[in-house]
């Protein structure tokens, strides 16, 4: 229920924007990018709306480690013509049930353990640059910080205790921490 009622806000809030495009220059981007805790996860789609002047609201919907993942936020570009942008959002991964993982457990031994990947969800501050391709189209390479929300987002459903070093690895892997990205955009309108 709270993954659909995100989905509609996410919605609503594009549809309610939409008047306020500048409908003179390119105001709709949609592309594809790639990296480590970006919009698009590990790979994924992606949209930018020219909100107002050089300010985007973006969006980006992908696939990742911790499974599905929904990004909304701002984006801020210093220029037109391609250089330095700043960006500000929000993603959230519904997570995964029952997988099946090798992991050290709390005795010393490895088997194999079932876990529930939670809701994680991370605040994302990035700093970009954009190569402007064409007319229109932008190649864009991303960096900056994903802070996660959620501590420990995962539940081992099948009685077994994690060690030290499992546990560590979960934290590694869920959604946070440095942000790396690449994507192309095309301009569309």
């Amino acid at each position: 229920m709270k993954k659909l009622l995100l989905l509609f806000i996410c919605a609503t809030f594009l549809i309610n924007t939409e008047a306020q495009y500048n409908r003179d220059n390119k105001t709709i981007y949609l592309g594809l990018g790639a990296g480590i805790n970006n919009y698009t996860a590990l790979f994924g789609v992606s949209g930018s709306l020219r909100a107002v002047d050089n300010l985007f609201l973006r969006g980006g919907l992908g696939i990742g480690g911790w499974g599905y993942k929904l990004s909304l936020g701002l984006k801020y570009d210093l220029s037109d013509n391609g250089g330095l942008n700043f960006g500000a959002g929000y993603s959230v991964c519904p997570g995964e049930n029952n997988l099946k993982m090798n992991m050290p457990v709390e005795s010393g031994e490895t088997k194999l353990v079932t876990i529930n990947y939670l809701m994680a969800s991370t605040i994302n501050l990035t700093i970009g640059y954009n190569f402007i391709i064409g007319k229109s189209n932008i190649f864009y390479l991303e960096t900056g910080y994903a802070i996660p929300l959620e501590t420990s987002p995962w539940k081992v459903t099948d009685g077994s205790v994690l060690s030290s070093t499992s546990l560590e690895a979960l934290r590694l892997i869920q959604p946070g921490g440095i942000i790396l990205a690449l994507g192309f955009m095309f301009g569309i309108q």
